[in-house]
């Protein structure tokens, strides 16, 4: 499998910090597919602001990406558990839509994500040789770029999965 096999995914609101640098830092590795899926709501239930939603649509047109609006909205999935639960929906949601047009193998981006050169090439190797249905990884927050540690431990972030075997 080589890098470009992969899609980029992000369910992003607005751009918080670095999304254009997080689709950067991947582009950069060899990934040229990009998708964004923008909730019609925040977590809250307000409406996502137009102006969000352009900026997101600017950005994502220097890099060629899908944009599409979630079908559903937060609050049809909230209810059931909390924000987590509701993003999974969403998530998955979006994750069936890439499986229908034919991508298997997704990276699960947050817009404030900068990939590390070498990272790709890294995940790359552990997915051909364990073909592993999702991997979820440690992560370092950092401050600014190029990037000043500020946390040694986070919780584990989904960064693969291969859509048609994760359920």
């Amino acid at each position: 499998m080589t890098e470009t096999e992969y899609a980029a995914f992000y369910l992003v609101v607005k751009d918080e910090f670095c999304l254009e640098e997080s689709c950067a830092s991947l582009k950069e590795q060899g990934v040229d597919k990009f998708f964004f899926c923008i909730p019609f709501t925040y977590w809250s239930g307000r409406l996502t602001p137009e102006a969000d939603v352009d900026e997101i649509k600017r950005i994502g047109a220097k890099f060629d990406a899908e944009i599409f609006r979630g079908a559903i909205t937060v609050p049809d999935v909230w209810p059931v558990g909390g924000m987590a639960i509701a993003e999974a929906g969403l998530r998955n949601h979006c994750m069936a839509h890439l499986e229908k047009h034919g991508y298997n193998n997704v990276l699960i981006v947050d817009a404030d994500e900068i990939w590390r050169a070498g990272s790709l090439e890294r995940l790359n190797n552990v997915v051909e040789d364990h073909d592993p249905s999702c991997l979820t990884v440690g992560s370092t927050s950092i401050v600014g770029l190029p990037g000043y540690p500020v946390a040694s431990y986070q919780e584990g972030l989904l960064v693969y999965v291969h859509v048609n075997r994760a359920r």
